[in-house]
């Protein structure tokens, strides 16, 4: 068997009126969303950027690209060749149901994140649209903080609320175009 699918990766510059400059949205149903923003992260890190990911969802060592973030860490501190890498994982596990608890650590995760933006570029918000559409973070909030970037920000994340597309100056998004089973 070969599931087969397309996806479909819309571009869209907004010349909105509330745009923040450098922000960048990455929304929709289909997969490659945070592996856009990966690549994007990656390619700046290998031109000497110092580079900043922050996972607002992903607290345990489930996941490919934790293993692989882990090992370009380690690597990057015996090889000063590129720039500074660097991400942090929200402490929050998997299953737990205690939203007061999720809420602090989604405020705590984006604190980090607002001091990442004067630092690094870019700043990868793996997620964030996430928390905000499950109403862990506030969405006047997470554009107060997307005001005081310094660089490049990329948010990830499923749906994404009207107003984060409407300060985004970039939206990409990724939807699925054709399904279908090959037998």
């Amino acid at each position: 068997h070969e599931f087969n699918f397309v996806i479909k990766c819309e571009y869209k510059k907004n010349i909105g009126l509330n745009t923040i400059k450098g922000v960048t949205s990455i929304i929709g149903e289909a997969n490659g969303k945070s592996i856009y923003a990966y690549g994007e992260l990656i390619r700046k890190f290998l031109y000497r950027c110092d580079v900043k990911l922050i996972y607002f969802d992903k607290a345990e060592d489930l996941y490919w690209d934790v293993t692989f973030f882990k090992n370009i860490k380690k690597w990057q501190k015996e090889n000063n060749l590129y720039g500074f890498f660097d991400y942090v994982q929200n402490v929050i596990k998997m299953g737990i149901t205690d939203e007061e608890l999720v809420r602090k650590e989604a405020k705590e995760a984006l604190m980090l994140f607002q001091t990442s933006l004067k630092k690094q570029s870019p700043v990868i918000g793996d997620e964030v649209n996430n928390m905000i559409e499950k109403n862990y973070l506030d969405v006047n909030e997470v554009i107060e903080v997307l005001k005081t970037t310094k660089g490049d920000v990329i948010m990830t994340g499923h749906s994404t609320n009207k107003r984060i597309c409407e300060v985004s100056e970039k939206i990409i998004e990724f939807n699925y175009y054709h399904d279908k089973w090959v037998y």
